[in-house]
């Protein structure tokens, strides 16, 4: 009833400005899952900053999209090896960690019951647009003059067992 989630980042600075979900956790040392569940052009974006801050959004592109209400957001687990307090930029001290439990509910537009032997369509990220070094890495390349995570025809399959 889940996807679980767990990066393994080691990067020269980190940061985690953002306090709230919802927040501008893409500016801070940060891991993103963007999926499509359902084929219906549609995709979420879930985002989350190294001390635990999530934002998850909905919609068919990166304009007008529709973030996922406080009651989602709270269904979300998560943990960071650098503890869940807010910090400014600083050096990093070797690897950091980041675990995620996204609850199938985390998708608040789709009944998702269950992926299991389901192919879906994603991308992982990480990046740190307000780092010393931004910076924007990619699973599934995206064949784009400039950087732009909100690409679905660049996401690629991912096999649900």
């Amino acid at each position: 009833n889940s996807i679980l989630l767990h990066y393994v980042v080691e990067e020269e600075h980190i940061r985690a400005v953002a306090e709230e979900d919802n927040g501008k956790v893409w500016e801070d040392a940060c891991c993103e899952f963007f999926c499509s569940p359902v084929a219906d052009n549609t995709y979420y974006n879930i985002e989350c900053n190294c001390a635990g801050t999530v934002l998850v959004g909905f919609g068919s592109g990166r304009e007008n999209r529709t973030l996922a209400p406080v009651g989602v957001m709270k269904g979300i687990k998560r943990w960071s090896s650098l503890g869940d307090q807010p910090f400014d930029t600083k050096p990093a001290t070797g690897q950091w960690q980041l675990a995620l439990v996204v609850p199938f509910t985390t998708f608040f537009k789709h009944d998702v019951p269950s992926l299991d032997a389901h192919t879906i369509r994603a991308n992982f990220y990480k990046c740190g647009d307000k780092l010393p070094k931004p910076h924007f890495l990619s699973w599934n390349s995206i064949e784009l003059p400039n950087p732009d995570f909100h690409c679905p025809a660049f996401f690629g399959e991912v096999i649900c067992k």
